[in-house]
């Protein structure tokens, strides 16, 4: 795109403009708008806030792409009545009695995944190679500090 109505921006380092060729995406930070420009003539592609852009006619191009881009992703469902089925747990009573004949013991969590009825583990284990998926119950039962650890080291607060 190689127009130039009022693509420019002011820098503040130098009195030159630099032109803007495209607005690439658009996400919000600290409740500001942002949006990924392009540079005519330079390679670099920088987050610029609204408050920056001088470009309102590619800002309302690409606003108008991404409606209609969201318009065509968007899914009709209708809802209709059918039979629950209930679905098995993956852990059959085997496989949580040879886990708890192992007797190992927990290094670290290495992530969690939901799995058909119930949430698990991936457990590493200490002098162990491979890791385990565990229900969640069992290790918040037998192994709570890990799971508080795991849980503790992801927590964010806004």
């Amino acid at each position: 795109m190689s127009s130039k109505r009022s693509n420019k921006r002011k820098s503040t380092a130098k009195d030159s403009e630099y032109v803007v060729e495209a607005v690439l995406d658009k996400k919000t930070i600290n409740k500001r708008v942002h949006y990924q420009i392009k540079w005519k003539g330079y390679n670099e592609i920088t987050w610029e806030p609204i408050e920056n852009c001088l470009c309102h006619d590619l800002i309302e191009e690409f606003e108008e792409k991404s409606k209609v881009k969201n318009d065509k992703d968007t899914v009709k469902v209708s809802v209709c009545e059918s039979k629950t089925t209930e679905q098995k747990s993956i852990f059959t009573e085997e496989y949580l009695k040879k886990l708890t004949e192992k007797n190992y013991e927990p290094e670290k969590i290495l992530g969690i995944t939901d799995v058909p009825g119930e949430l698990a583990f991936l457990m590493k284990w200490l002098d162990q190679d491979e890791p385990d998926l565990v229900p969640a119950r069992i290790a918040n039962d037998k192994y709570p500090k890990i799971v508080i650890k795991f849980y503790e080291e992801r927590l964010v607060f806004d």
